[in-house]
């Protein structure tokens, strides 16, 4: 569904736990609707580049310390004003924008109040840790790989996925996961060339 703005802008956030697919879901978005045609908004991006900017490795790790040091420091919407700053500048130039990961209520509300819609895509926790381990996470036990899921930064995850508009399971194949990614594309009505 197309925003209320009336600007031919569709909005969306996407809630995950971590190797869900997000990063995919972006990936099939440019191939349905051109990379010129979308564009991606991601808080670790955003945090990256202020650790590349002091020479800090963009490890999971940092970025998660980073997010909750600024937060603390500065308050919890610090990163959603670079976040929306980034947005204002899209809407009306973009056919459909992504907030590639809503893990925190002020980014939720974000996506609210420029009436988006919020698209949960889930993995089962074995399937996940596998393409963790297949994506450079190697050394790292089941275990230890919930278990960071319990931090700070992650620990809001779960209620957004209860408020999403929309969902899409991907436990099976990238084929899969795109057909059921094309669904949910049909379903929003993003403006086509």
């Amino acid at each position: 569904m197309q925003d209320g703005i009336g600007n031919g802008t569709t909005i969306v956030g996407l809630v995950a736990r971590r190797q869900a697919g997000k990063n995919t879901f972006c990936k099939i978005a440019k191939l349905v609707y051109g990379e010129e045609n979308v564009h991606v908004i991601s808080t670790s991006e955003v945090l990256g580049r202020s650790l590349d900017y002091w020479r800090v490795p963009r490890t999971k790790e940092n970025l998660q310390r980073h997010r909750v040091l600024l937060a603390n420091t500065f308050g919890g919407d610090i990163i959603l004003h670079k976040v929306e700053a980034e947005l204002m500048e899209n809407i009306g130039k973009k056919r459909l924008i992504i907030l590639l990961c809503v893990l925190h209520s002020t980014t939720f509300a974000l996506i609210k109040e420029y009436k988006g819609t919020l698209i949960e895509i889930t993995a089962e926790d074995e399937v996940r840790w596998k393409r963790a381990t297949k994506n450079g996470e190697g050394g790292i036990t089941l275990e230890q790989f919930k278990a960071n899921e319990e931090k700070e930064t992650e620990q809001q995850t779960p209620i957004f996925m209860d408020q999403a508009n929309k969902h899409i399971p991907n436990n099976g194949t990238i084929k899969q996961f795109e057909t059921e990614a094309r669904k949910v594309f049909a379903s929003l009505q993003v403006k086509q060339n």
